[in-house]
């Protein structure tokens, strides 16, 4: 029951109206999904939770003006134990573990690659696998938008990168990110089912959007790529003074191609 005004008959007194606006509303909180990275393997569930992880926590936090030495050593670790959620596509004990996660943000700064965008593009979907006749017999993966791609690699590869990561860092920056060296974007180690698996993420230079009818492998190194007696001999046209380089295409067909020599000399100075 209201209180009224003795001088305006009908009209609740302004003390009342206080009293009445000043009503407590219940509001119903509802809380953010949690995302759910399915995919077909345990290792890309992982690695996908993994950058999302990641990159969410860099998002997170004060960057640097400058790298410091110590930047190309550091590291971020995440142990899930007993994990429950998601459980239909996401192992119930794995581990995740970035390198040099300041370093490789820096790079993807310089390579114009947006956090956002990288971490859409690796977790929205499944990568996609695909076979590489490479020499390593590596498995790679592309993801859903063929933007980036994904490579398993070996542990003394890691520690390869490792020594070169501050060198390789250093020629970036001075390139201002154009570079034909491959475009590094992050280095991960995935432990599921106590077996550790070590990934290198890097932008695809092909383009998504035209066919590609064939591709080459030209290496930059000579280790343990010399050409056999035979091969010396078929590898140079005597009359034109071309030179033949055998290159392995990913269909598996081994061609040759012809480069005059000046070409061989502008590739060489790559």
């Amino acid at each position: 029951s209201g209180v009224v005004s003795a001088r305006y008959p009908g009209i609740v007194t302004s003390e009342k109206r206080v009293m009445a606006s000043s009503k407590v509303k219940h509001i119903k909180t509802v809380h953010q999904k949690k995302r759910v990275f399915r995919a077909s393997e345990p290792i890309l569930s992982v690695l996908m939770w993994g950058i999302n992880h990641t990159v969410d926590e860099l998002m997170h936090i004060i960057i640097p003006p400058f790298l410091m030495p110590d930047d190309f050593r550091a590291f971020s670790k995440t142990r899930k134990e007993n994990h429950v959620y998601n459980k239909e596509n996401l192992p119930g004990h794995f581990k995740f573990k970035e390198y040099c996660p300041l370093v490789f943000r820096d790079l993807r700064e310089k390579f114009r690659v947006d956090d956002t965008d990288y971490m859409q593009s690796l977790t929205q979907s499944q990568p996609v696998g695909f076979c590489s006749s490479g020499r390593s017999g590596a498995k790679f993966y592309l993801s859903y938008d063929k933007r980036f791609v994904i490579k398993l690699i070996s542990s003394e590869e890691v520690a390869l990168m490792h020594q070169l990561l501050q060198q390789y860092h250093e020629h970036v920056v001075e390139m201002g990110g154009d570079t034909l060296l491959p475009h590094y974007l992050g280095l991960y180690r995935l432990t599921v089912s106590g077996v550790e698996h070590y990934v290198v993420t890097m932008r695809n230079v092909l383009p998504s959007r035209l066919q590609i009818h064939k591709k080459y492998d030209l290496k930059g190194s000579t280790v343990a790529r010399s050409a056999s007696e035979k091969e010396k001999v078929c590898m140079i046209d005597r009359q034109s003074s071309n030179r033949w380089i055998f290159c392995c295409s990913l269909c598996g067909v081994r061609q040759r191609i012809c480069l005059h020599s000046k070409t061989t000399t502008l590739l060489v100075m790559l």
